[in-house]
C-alpha cells in the first residue's frame, strides 16, 4: 500500500512536469522562425510562388532547426506545397544534414520519408555508410536487401560480403 501510494504521489507531480513540458516544446515550435516563415509561405497565390518560400525557408532557416522537429516542419511544409519535389528537398536536408542517428534502424526508418525510389537507395547506403563499422554480415545483407534498385542492392551485398 505504501508503495502504491508513492507512486500515486509521484505520478500526481510528474503528470503537470510532463504536460507542461509538452506544452512549451509546442509553443516553441508553433513560435519558431521556420513555423513562422512558413507560415508566411502559405500567403502566395501562385503555386510555384509557394515552392519557392518554402524552399527558401528551409535553406535560410536550417541553422534554427532542431532536429528531432525537422520531419515536424516537413509535414507543415507539405500542407502549403504538395510536391513529391518538396518533399524529397525538405527531407534531404533532415535526414543528411539535421538527423543523428544513434542505430541503423533509426536512419533506416528515417530514410522512409523518401518518395523516389534513387534517394531512398542513397538514403539506405548513407546508413551503411554510416554505420559499417558496426554491422555484421547479417545486419548489412538486411540493410542492402531494402534497397530497391537490383543494381545498388547486390553493390551493398557485394561491399557486405568484402567487409
Amino acid at each position: 500500500m505504501a508503495l502504491y501510494s508513492l507512486n500515486s504521489s509521484l505520478m500526481n507531480v510528474l503528470i503537470p512536469v510532463i504536460s507542461a513540458l509538452l506544452f512549451f516544446s509546442s509553443l516553441a515550435y508553433a513560435n519558431s522562425p521556420i513555423s513562422q516563415c512558413l507560415t508566411k509561405a502559405k500567403t502566395h497565390t501562385h503555386r510555384l510562388e509557394k515552392e519557392q518560400a518554402v524552399e527558401n525557408c528551409f535553406q535560410s532557416l536550417k541553422s534554427t532547426i532542431i532536429p528531432h522537429q525537422c520531419l515536424l516542419y516537413v509535414n507543415q511544409a507539405l500542407k502549403i506545397s504538395k510536391t513529391i519535389d518538396i518533399n524529397e528537398t525538405l527531407n534531404t536536408v533532415c535526414f543528411y544534414e539535421k538527423a543523428r542517428f544513434k542505430t541503423p534502424q533509426e536512419c533506416t526508418t528515417q530514410a522512409q520519408h523518401f518518395k523516389i525510389s534513387d534517394n531512398y537507395d542513397e538514403a539506405i547506403f548513407e546508413c551503411y555508410r554510416q554505420f559499417q563499422s558496426y554491422l555484421s554480415k547479417k545486419e548489412c545483407k538486411k540493410l542492402a536487401d531494402k534497397m530497391i534498385f537490383p543494381m545498388k542492392k547486390s553493390h551493398l551485398k557485394n561491399q557486405c560480403e568484402n567487409q
